[in-house]
């Protein structure tokens, strides 16, 4: 999307859009007496302003940093704390700036690497984060790192499920096994054992999840559980559960707070239920459940409620319940903007405020949608409806393709006036009156567009979409153009390259774009422009169906988002996909081909014309595509569409793999080989077009890598 054309533009931009991404933990704060939003992905944490979803301050992690695990706030949401257990690391920032106040490492230099199995930091203290693994559990410091630590071992490896650890008055290390359960209590400070009870229980479940007051375990239907309070009553005694039959098979258990935990059915039905009574209790059940939050306030005792967001006759609708009182409320029947949220697919992340604790009436919710968009709803006298919204699909663009804008009148009277011209039918009477015509409009038009350059003082108008992106036009030096965004998650997006305003967008859910062996699974390609104004501007956009795996082809209008054609499924698998712009049919539409999964090439467009333009193109030139199949590369020559001839192949040996190649896929056919510029006798084999890159590793770790990277001439025989 950028293109310098001097070298003072280099590293500079007219506009900037920051994103998020994906995101996966939110929390409504007061900071500096600002409301504001913390928001969290796995790569950035961010500060919004509540009123417009602006960056206050944002935080982007690379490789080397770590993905965050996950987000606490504490001390009153003073600070927040980010733990990336790909580093072991735990960080601390100030919520009011985002600078980094601490960074830890959670496992101590002078220990081997293990695996961390659970952490929780103090609310009150930032500076005090419990950490437990399968050899220890220790309380690490932020301020002077080590405070104490335990040594712990697994009794049988074999019937290891799960160990946690929860931080209430005292630190609680429960270990739970196939055969029984291990409780570990510890004092916070000084790191003094206080407990430490085993039981034994038969273990024939299908599902169980350790929890901070219960062990809950499933199978089908079946419901079974027991109290960690129990332990320190029968210590040593074999632990008898509690069970209940509920006529549904059990997905998945989420915790709500103290006893209620949620059970998710088939169908995204659930129920919510209470187990601190001898047989289950249901409190309420949802035929149509989306997602669930604790709802958040100002005070402290705000956790009390919790939110269930279900679908009721297509209309969204929030219910709170009482965790303490299990009282329910009907919060809000959001009809106004369902239609619009469920359009973006299914609600992923939800994060609910409420200014006074009565539980019947939320002021803002934060949802994050399936297709990554996040909406920003508000409560007002009329009701409910959207403040902001923000597409963070824009965080992860695999591809982007330039299209100009329409010509405009003015133009597109010129080009008609050349066509007039040069017919052969054409009276001398006929072109006068029509150029005196076209004169007098072009005339009023300079006078016209002066005037409002001299008013407003600008080179050139700069493009707006707010009427209708068919009212674009081109500026005067060509510069605005429509950048065309392909994004991982589906989205096709048309934004004004002047300002990065999205002018309209897209979302082909049943196409998914991932990481091949030499490209992105993704091909985007302009197929005809804008310069011919008898047509209009086409571009097409290949993937992979989501189900199937199979090629998915989409042609659409790159200047109003027009789905013009959409092959959801070809019925075949597509190896490459490569453009062959220099060869235009009767259409004006450049050609393109795709190398299937059986070797053959499929040429488009499929009518005549263009299959005899890449035959008569084979007969002056040499068509080798570049192909790999197991440990071998080769090429295919093609003198028309359909079956190719092998005229090279290179074997690398069965001790290496190809993890990446690299070659040009599009206008990579080429009549000349690359030389140097200026001096047409030298061939220089690096600027070649033709020349592949390929890299090579070995398979076993004690197998010498002896062809690390090599590079290929793909039209000859030889190694480049």
């Amino acid at each position: 999307m950028v293109t310098a054309l001097f070298e003072d533009q280099v590293g500079k931009f007219d506009w900037m859009i920051e994103n998020t991404g994906n995101v996966t933990w939110s929390r409504f704060v007061t900071v500096n007496n600002v409301n504001s939003l913390l928001v969290s992905s796995d790569t950035t944490l961010a500060l919004k302003d509540l009123k417009t979803g602006a960056f206050t301050w944002r935080k982007v992690f690379g490789d080397q940093d770590g993905q965050i695990s996950s987000v606490a706030v504490v001390e009153n949401a003073a600070y927040v704390a980010t733990f990336h257990l790909g580093r072991s690391l735990c960080r601390l920032f100030d919520s009011s700036n985002g600078n980094l106040r601490y960074e830890i490492s959670l496992v101590p230099e002078s220990t081997a690497a293990e695996v961390i199995t659970d952490y929780v930091i103090n609310p009150k203290q930032s500076t005090n984060v419990f950490v437990v693994s399968k050899t220890s559990v220790r309380s690490v410091n932020l301020d002077d790192g080590l405070n104490w630590n335990y040594p712990l071992n697994i009794d049988d490896v074999d019937a290891f499920y799960d160990r946690r650890v929860f931080l209430d008055q005292t630190v609680r290390v429960v270990t739970l096994y196939k055969t029984g359960i291990h409780v570990l209590q510890f004092e916070s400070q000084s790191g003094e054992k206080l407990l430490d009870s085993r039981s034994s229980f038969d273990f024939s479940f299908e599902q169980c999840q350790l929890f901070r007051s219960h062990v809950l375990c499933w199978k089908n239907d079946m419901l079974s559980y027991f109290s960690l309070d129990q332990m320190s009553k029968s210590e040593g005694q074999k632990i008898q559960f509690k069970t209940s039959k509920l006529g549904f098979k059990i997905l998945d258990v989420e915790f709500v707070k103290n006893s209620l935990y949620l059970l998710k059915f088939e169908d995204r039905a659930a129920t919510l239920v209470d187990i601190s009574v001898k047989e289950v209790s249901t409190i309420q059940h949802f035929e149509h459940f989306l997602t669930s939050a604790a709802i958040q306030s100002q005070f402290s005792s705000a956790d009390r409620y919790f939110a269930f967001v279900h679908s009721n006759n297509n209309v969204i609708t929030v219910t709170s319940v009482n965790c303490e009182s299990k009282k329910q409320h009907v919060v809000a029947s959001l009809d106004s903007v369902s239609k619009q949220l469920m359009s973006h697919g299914k609600l992923l992340h939800l994060s609910l405020f409420m200014e006074k604790l009565s539980g019947d009436a939320f002021d803002n919710m934060y949802v994050a949608m399936e297709d990554l968009e996040t909406f920003l709803i508000q409560r007002t006298k009329k009701g409910y409806g959207v403040l902001w919204r923000k597409d963070e699909s824009l965080a992860y663009v695999v591809d982007v393709e330039m299209s100009d804008l329409n010509l405009s009148e003015m133009m597109v009277t010129l080009e008609a006036d050349f066509e007039f011209t040069n017919n052969p039918k054409t009276t001398l009477v006929e072109m006068f009156y029509r150029r005196f015509s076209s004169h007098f409009h072009q005339f009023m038009h300079f006078a016209e567009s002066t005037y409002e350059q001299l008013q407003s003082g600008a080179l050139f108008k700069e493009c707006s979409a707010k009427n209708s992106p068919l009212d674009l036009v081109r500026d005067k030096f060509n510069v605005n153009k429509m950048a065309v965004v392909v994004t991982e998650n589906g989205k096709l997006i048309g934004m004004l390259s002047s300002s990065g305003q999205i002018v309209w967008s897209n979302w082909l859910r049943e196409i998914s774009f991932k990481k091949s062996l030499a490209q992105s699974e993704v091909f985007l390609f302009l197929q005809r422009g804008t310069d011919d104004y008898k047509f209009k501007p086409k571009a097409v956009l290949v993937g992979q169906n989501s189900q199937s795996g199979n090629a998915a082809i989409v042609y659409f209008d790159p200047l109003t988002g027009e789905i013009l054609e959409h092959l959801k499924d070809t019925g075949y698998k597509a190896s490459q996909v490569f453009s062959i712009s220099e060869l235009v049919n009767s259409e004006n539409l450049k050609l393109f081909a795709i190398l299937k999964d059986d070797l053959t090439l499929k040429l488009f467009p499929e009518d005549k014309h263009s299959h005899q333009l890449f035959t008569d193109f084979c007969k002056e030139n040499t068509f080798v595509v570049l192909a790999h199949k197991g440990d071998a590369f080769f090429g295919l020559q093609f003198k028309s569409a359909g079956n190719g001839k092998i005229v090279w192949q290179h074997n690398f040996g069965p001790d290496h793999r190809v993890p990446w190649y690299s070659h040009q896929t599009r206008g990579r056919i080429s009549r000349f080989p690359g030389r140097v510029q200026a001096d047409q006798t030298v061939l220089f084999k690096y600027l070649n077009p033709n020349l592949a890159f390929i890299v090579l590793e070995p398979k076993l770790q004690d197998v010498s890598p002896n062809l690390p990277a090599v590079q290929i001439q793909s039209t000859s025989t030889s190694l480049a």
